[in-house]
């Protein structure tokens, strides 16, 4: 059982390197002058995508249904370069964290009885962090297939590739404009592609790599619950204790270089997701006959931005919750009754480390109660979007 959730630990972390690495973003001690290069391309390829979508926006702003098809993936580009500059700018610290966790992580992993208590935990975390990449997957597939789907369609009725007809995947309004296939249309075509793809890999990337850090930190703190639970008076209690005061010590480090790089990316999440929400479902409920293709497009949209939302929401819970456990353990070890002074000291010590809980920008405690605040919060934009929509007509 241990072998089986050792590979899947360890395809799950092949999976994120794989994602990461492609868009620059795994951390490395030594990386190329390309490697470090290709986050800001990749920056500028998106900012890119976002002008020509947000002109589309801003052209169509008085109709309401039409703009929303716009906001929402505009919203999802922002996100986007917003992860890559996070990353990117906060290079060093990310490497960091690993270089600090993974050494740490694998010392566990040798130990065949702490490995059956910290691997379990890897299958929801796996499961979950996979429906998001399909849903994902899914929803970016809809929106690139659309030309592809339009040219087969035209080409059925009328057997030619001369036709004018909406051959942009993404709704954006470009410098030029482009009615047949060909050269022009095919160049196009590629940017969105790779646009599309670009969104696919740093979001599932960065945000499964969030996932993987809280993860190991967990561990670390399920593994010094473990060994203080199971401490005894005949034990080498100062080592184990200074072990574990040093080992939290520098998983409060790796907490701040959490909240350094993903705190504004979770505070971006809380204030957007409302809105791409609310524009998904007010889109949706403006459809007069519904397809297969607006059925998979809001299964898959809605669906990953709900998840994006209660995975960084539920990370930040479990590892509280790992910090709480710990302390109880502390609390555990009958240390007031032991009549030893340095081993009171010591644990006086622990207790004086404040809790591991993350916030996002100081401003709010990452927590599963932050998904029901942004599912409120989309409630109430969609019925005031509704309100002006009947106003407008």
């Amino acid at each position: 059982m241990t072998d089986v959730k050792l590979r899947e630990y360890q395809s799950f972390n092949r999976l994120i390197k794989t994602l990461t690495r492609i868009v620059g973003l795994w951390p490395k001690s030594k990386p190329s002058f390309f490697y470090r290069s290709l986050p800001f391309v990749n920056m500028a390829v998106c900012m890119a995508i976002i002008y020509f979508i947000m002109t589309f926006v801003v052209i169509n702003i008085s109709n309401i249904n039409v703009m929303t098809k716009g906001l929402g993936l505009g919203t999802s580009f922002m996100n986007t370069i917003l992860k890559i500059m996070c990353v990117a700018f906060n290079y060093k610290d990310l490497v960091e964290l690993h270089e600090t966790l993974q050494p740490l992580f694998d010392k566990l992993l040798s130990d065949k009885q702490i490995r059956e208590l910290i691997l379990p935990k890897i299958s929801g975390i796996r499961r979950l962090s996979s429906v998001m990449m399909h849903l994902i997957g899914l929803s970016i597939l809809t929106f690139i297939l659309k030309p592809a789907i339009t040219i087969l369609h035209r080409k059925r009725l009328a057997n030619s590739t001369d036709f004018s007809a909406d051959l942009s995947a993404a709704p954006a309004i470009y410098p030029w404009s482009i009615n047949s296939v060909n050269f022009y249309f095919f160049c196009q075509y590629v940017f969105e592609c790779y646009t599309g793809f670009l969104l696919f890999c740093v979001t599932t990337g960065v945000d499964s790599l969030f996932l993987f850090y809280i993860f190991q930190m967990m561990s670390q703190l399920r593994a010094m619950s473990n060994r203080l639970d199971i401490l005894t008076m005949h034990d080498d209690y100062v080592k184990v204790i200074a072990d574990c005061v040093l080992k939290y010590q520098k998983l409060m480090r790796c907490r701040d270089i959490l909240e350094s790089i993903y705190g504004p990316i979770i505070l971006w999440m809380l204030l957007t997701s409302a809105v791409v929400l609310c524009a998904l479902t007010f889109q949706i409920s403006q459809v007069e006959h519904v397809t297969a293709g607006h059925i998979l497009l809001f299964v898959g949209y809605t669906g990953s931005k709900m998840l994006q939302t209660y995975l960084y929401a539920w990370g930040g819970s479990i590892l509280t919750s790992a910090s709480e456990e710990l302390e109880e353990s502390i609390y555990a070890t009958d240390w007031p009754g032991s009549g030893k002074l340095r081993f009171m000291t010591s644990i006086l010590i622990m207790l004086s480390q404040k809790p591991l809980v993350l916030t996002a920008c100081s401003y709010t405690v990452v927590s599963v109660d932050m998904f029901a605040m942004v599912m409120n919060t989309t409630v109430s934009y969609f019925f005031l979007l509704q309100t002006m929509d009947e106003k407008t007509k």
